[in-house]
């Protein structure tokens, strides 16, 4: 094979990777978002998780604390890049970088600059929690 036709095959090997790279970007910003089925997950009953106390829930990446009068559900992902964060005695903390954050989520110390995310998070009349894991709620969002 001539040195033209190799660097020719290359090139048009690298224009059709280029290609089809930037044709998947595209379909994946004009495809929908997930739909709230599969966003919606069932973590328990309301019982099986203690009072005054965080729960990990390792599958989803969440913590849930319930007191007696509401439930916050925060991610268990750093917002710094995405290592999963431990629980601490003043909150919780990243193995990886260092960043902490206090009991409500938010970022005190780190690389980190942003607070953990909140979800959404309804309890039904059986006692059973959903938590939303598209939709993200403000730091005053509890349940009551």
């Amino acid at each position: 094979m001539k040195r033209r036709d190799f660097l020719n095959k290359v090139a048009i090997g690298t224009a059709t990777g280029v290609g089809a790279v930037s044709i998947a970007a595209v379909i994946t910003e004009i495809l929908p978002p997930e739909t709230e089925s599969f966003s919606l997950v069932k973590i328990g009953l309301i019982d099986d998780y203690p009072i005054n106390e965080f729960s990990f829930i390792p599958e989803k990446k969440i913590f849930l604390y319930r007191s007696r009068s509401h439930i916050r559900v925060l991610s268990a992902v750093c917002t710094h890049l995405g290592c999963t964060i431990k629980k601490s005695e003043q909150g919780f903390d990243c193995p990886c970088h260092g960043s902490h954050f206090d009991k409500t989520g938010k970022a005190c110390s780190g690389p980190a600059s942003r607070s953990l995310d909140r979800f959404k998070v309804d309890v039904n009349k059986q006692g059973i929690i959903t938590v939303n894991l598209n939709r993200y709620v403000t730091e005053d969002f509890q349940l009551p």
